[in-house]
């Protein structure tokens, strides 16, 4: 059975702009009134070849603060993966335009939402509903989203294959155990989201842990080697490789791009995210 069909159960069509995917919200079980947007390939005819399909992998991702994901499915390139990969893609709805990363953000720290819990959930059911691979989930997050995959990461039902945060850092002061292939994608002129100990220009936000410290924090959990430095165009790159069970820690760092989506000459944040994955990237066009 198609993906798609698969979930179009107790789920409600939403153009997002993007042609050659079904995008639905879905509800998501469990305590409080929760849902996400589901992005698969549309449905096709079937071909009468029964030789079974590999499960897709699973890419979730979180959005910004005062975003939501409708909005994030229209950024980044990330509902594409669908139709030019066959993957699936999930983008969580955080609870008021927020999550609960630790000290930060929004209404979702204020009343210690359990994020984790919605995520572990989301996961669980997406794999049950669409056949995605529950060893090839990966979570990608932007600002508060990004903080909040660090969470994820740390405190997740789900091992990562991988993970990536753009503009976000580490709010919960908890160390990862589980060795993740991850990137940390952050702009030279972020005022909100500092890569060193100045403070954020969001005061709003409470202390928030240098971008530098957050990523150097992984590595070292992860037992890395010493970093390799590399510049490419408008990019330093800190690698880290390889760390422990092989795996790569890695951080771009734009330059003068202030907090925003990583969408710059000569460097696009979800290529290299995905490059980095070992999904490639997706193709032109949509």
């Amino acid at each position: 059975m198609a993906l798609a069909a698969l979930a179009a159960a107790c789920s409600s069509s939403v153009d997002i702009g993007v042609e050659g995917v079904d995008a639905r919200w879905i509800d998501v079980k469990g305590p409080g009134d929760r849902q996400a947007l589901l992005v698969t390939a549309e449905a096709v005819a079937d071909d009468g070849d029964d030789t079974p399909e590999p499960a897709p992998p699973l890419v979730v991702v979180l959005h910004g603060l005062g975003q939501d994901a409708e909005h994030m499915a229209t950024i980044g390139g990330w509902a594409q993966l669908a139709r030019d990969r066959g993957t699936v893609v999930v983008f969580g709805e955080g609870s008021e335009h927020s999550w609960d990363a630790g000290t930060c953000c929004g209404e979702a720290a204020a009343r210690e939402v359990d994020d984790v819990a919605y995520l572990d959930r989301l996961i669980d059911q997406v794999v049950d509903s669409t056949g995605a691979d529950r060893d090839a989930v990966r979570m990608v997050g932007f600002s508060n989203g990004g903080m909040m995959t660090y969470r994820y990461l740390c405190e997740g039902e789900v091992r990562l294959a991988a993970a990536a945060s753009i503009a976000g850092t580490d709010v919960d002061g908890c160390t990862p155990t589980r060795p993740t292939t991850f990137i940390q994608i952050s702009g030279s002129a972020d005022t909100i989201v500092p890569l060193y100990d100045t403070p954020s220009a969001a005061p709003e936000l409470g202390p928030l842990e240098p971008v530098s410290e957050s990523i150097r924090g992984v590595a070292n959990a992860f037992g890395c080697p010493t970093p390799r430095l590399g510049r490419t165009g408008p990019v330093t790159t800190t690698l880290w490789a390889p760390c422990a069970e092989g795996v790569t820690v890695r951080f771009d760092v734009v330059a003068g791009m202030p907090h925003a989506y990583p969408i710059v000459d000569g460097y696009q944040g979800t290529d290299q995210i995905l490059q980095l994955w070992g999904l490639g990237a997706p193709a032109p066009g949509g």
